[in-house]
């Protein structure tokens, strides 16, 4: 998912992210279980913190399991651009990429 304008800005700014897994566990009924972190800084300020976990099983999509926000898109540097689910939804796929690679991994 390209998100051009939210890019754009970032750069500009000197925003950058960390997408990095957080842990892993079993879920149940043979699923592997994955939270990502996602950490955006501004300034040395973290703008967005959030946790997006996955389920896996062999041979079966990553899925969406449950999520927890610390710090949302609505509360820093990022609600300038004023469209609050289309930055959700891009850093929701990038977690979501860095799951699938993990899980490709294994």
């Amino acid at each position: 998912m390209k998100y051009p304008s939210l890019e754009k800005f970032m750069s500009a700014m000197g925003i950058t992210y960390e997408i990095e897994p957080d842990s892993i566990g079993e879920a149940g009924g043979g699923y592997q279980e994955l939270c990502i972190h996602i950490t955006v800084f501004y300034r040395g300020d973290i703008e967005l913190d959030q946790y997006r976990c996955y389920k896996h099983k062999p041979n079966v999509d990553v899925r969406y399991t449950m999520g927890h926000t610390v710090k949302g898109v609505r509360e820093g540097i990022l609600a300038v651009l004023g469209d609050n689910f289309k930055v959700e939804n891009y850093f929701e796929y990038l977690a979501k990429m860095k799951a699938i690679e993990y899980f490709e991994k294994e």
